[in-house]
């Protein structure tokens, strides 16, 4: 699947009302701005999702694993995992940072991101961000 392809079916998976939610932003809706704007900047601008190819099985496997971290650190509201799932194969997508710069102080530079909290441990979600470690 290409990263336009990869839109379209996140586009489709978030229902109408639920889109209205989003653009409200409806208090009831259990979701950070950061996920919040992400999602409604692919709904607004498909230029960053181009025609490079995304591998579906890494997609399925990201998903599975930030399942499982999400029902590990945030069980206490499963009704938000969705929509950080959604976020992150949104930004995954369109090859940009998992994280707001904000929370991992992340930088670009020479055509890369880095950040200072990029782990190879098990377990953890970073091998499905763009993120390199920081030097």
């Amino acid at each position: 699947m290409n990263q336009k392809e990869c839109r379209k079916k996140l586009m489709e998976s978030i229902r109408e009302e639920e889109w209205i939610r989003l653009k409200k932003p409806d208090p009831s809706l259990y979701i950070s701005d950061f996920n919040r704007n992400v999602l409604l900047a692919m709904e607004k601008d498909e230029s960053a999702f181009g025609d490079q190819n995304i591998s579906c099985e890494m997609l399925r496997a990201m998903h599975h694993d930030l399942a499982v971290y999400l029902n590990r650190y945030m069980k206490e509201r499963p009704d938000a995992h969705r929509w950080i799932i959604l976020a992150c194969i949104c930004l995954a997508a369109s090859g940009l940072p998992l994280h707001p710069k904000e929370a991992a102080h992340w930088k670009y530079s020479d055509g890369h991101y880095y950040c200072s909290y990029h782990t190879d441990e098990e377990g953890s979600v970073c091998k499905y961000c763009v993120c390199k470690k920081m030097p």
